[in-house]
């Protein structure tokens, strides 16, 4: 209980709804000038004394790391170029004063015609030149912020197009700064309509040693927030609301990709390893890997680093990656034998696309989830004797009449149960979770 505080709220109470006797009765008035003494010395003992309300911390607010962030978006049409969706964020830790943060453009923007701009920023009134980097799909474009600037939650911004001196926007950008909090290792991933799968594949990687994940929700409609509202107060979980949708002729990918840069951008400077990929995929470590992980002699962060030097791999690992499939039958499913995904799906039939673990201060875009640009050095198809493989559970004739036994006749398939340890950890896990 904070009694300081609450000494505060009741001097405050204690006789307001009298105040106009302040004024006109001398006795009232010496009151008054009492309690607000009082008033003053707590409010100075409080904010002076407290971790919570120092004037240094004020300006610091922005470090509580922030559950739910709302970009805003914007739509942009270069001529007669199809129209794109971008974000602006401001990039590297603003609280830092060895670091220069920027801004920089996110998302699908495949065309920017202002090869010489500047930002004028609202609050201080200076101009910034910026820049243009047209070396990778996603092209660059970054404003440098004045230091000034950044003791904000929000930075409003003009973007002038330097030739004409005309305004690029009819109208400033207003640019969130967000809340973030450093990790070693995290995970991005876009979400629509996954509630259901979601508590066993955090609490899955969670058992890994993964700290946070980083999911951007694509217009979900099953009240994806109950879900995660635990994980959220937890601050396991930022989540990013991405309400955009493909244009006529645009392909899906494309909200996806402005979705994984704008987290490479956010997020990125503030951790060392995140893993791109989706929720139907799960990571798992071999049985060396997994083991140093689980007696706590390693964490996945430092495996990864001392597996795959940076120097020789500065971009990324890219990791295998098996179709799970399930085959169960009808009366399986309706007996409900089997709870998790893990443990009724052991069929390996394909090999899917690989997915990433980056390192995101050296990766400067992302222009798919499989692969790095070209360009960029990082290790591919990591395999399963190596380190680790991702197991996709993308399917599998759930509720078909064939029963799991003939399926284990078909040389087509590879059953595989080496995830199986998991299970009773990840029982106890969603249990308790529900």
């Amino acid at each position: 209980m904070d009694y300081t505080r609450s000494a505060i709220i009741y001097l405050l109470s204690l006789k307001m709804n009298k105040l106009y006797l302040c004024e006109n009765n001398f006795k009232f008035r010496i009151m008054c000038t009492a309690v607000l003494f009082v008033i003053i010395f707590l409010l100075y003992t409080h904010f002076h004394h407290s971790k919570s309300f120092t004037i240094a911390s004020i300006s610091r607010l922005s470090l509580k790391d922030t559950p739910l962030i709302k970009p805003t978006s914007h739509v942009y049409f270069p001529g007669n170029q199809s129209e794109h969706i971008f974000d602006f964020v401001v990039v590297n830790n603003t609280l830092d004063p060895s670091v220069d943060a920027y801004l920089f453009l996110s998302g699908s923007l495949l065309f920017w015609p202002y090869i010489q701009f500047y930002c004028i920023f609202i609050h201080t009134g200076i101009n910034t030149t910026g820049s243009v980097d047209m070396k990778w799909t996603q092209i660059q474009i970054t404003c440098p912020i004045p230091k000034a600037e950044l003791n904000q939650r929000q930075i409003s911004v003009l973007f002038f197009n330097q030739v004409t001196n005309k305004s690029i926007f009819n109208t400033e950008i207003n640019i969130p700064i967000y809340s973030r909090a450093y990790h070693n290792i995290s995970i991005y991933t876009m979400i629509k309509n996954k509630g259901e799968e979601l508590v066993e594949w955090i609490e899955y990687h969670l058992l890994l040693g993964i700290e946070h994940f980083y999911l951007y929700d694509n217009l979900s409609e099953d009240m994806i927030d109950n879900v995660l509202i635990p994980y959220m107060n937890s601050n396991i979980v930022t989540l990013i609301r991405w309400p955009f949708a493909p244009y006529p002729g645009k392909h899906w990918n494309s909200i996806q990709t402005s979705s994984m840069n704008h987290c490479l951008k956010s997020f990125g400077p503030f951790n060392r390893w995140i893993g791109y990929f989706d929720v139907d995929e799960y990571f798992q470590p071999n049985d060396e890997i997994i083991e140093k992980i689980f007696n706590k002699s390693r964490t996945l962060a430092e495996l990864l680093d001392e597996n795959f030097e940076e120097q020789m791999y500065p971009g990324a690992v890219q990791f295998i990656n098996w179709s799970i499939s399930c085959f169960l039958s009808r009366i399986d499913v309706l007996k409900s034998r089997y709870h998790l995904n893990i443990e009724k799906c052991k069929f390996i039939t394909k090999q899917s696309p690989p997915k990433m673990f980056i390192r995101p201060r050296n990766v400067p875009a992302m222009q798919n989830i499989h692969a790095l640009e070209s360009g960029l050095k990082f290790k591919t198809d990591t395999t399963w004797k190596e380190f680790g493989r991702f197991r996709h559970y993308n399917g599998g004739n759930h509720g078909d009449i064939l029963p799991v036994e003939n399926t284990n006749n078909n040389s087509n398939f590879v059953v595989d149960k080496t995830i199986m340890k998991y299970v009773i950890l990840l029982r106890e896990k969603i249990i308790r979770y529900r």
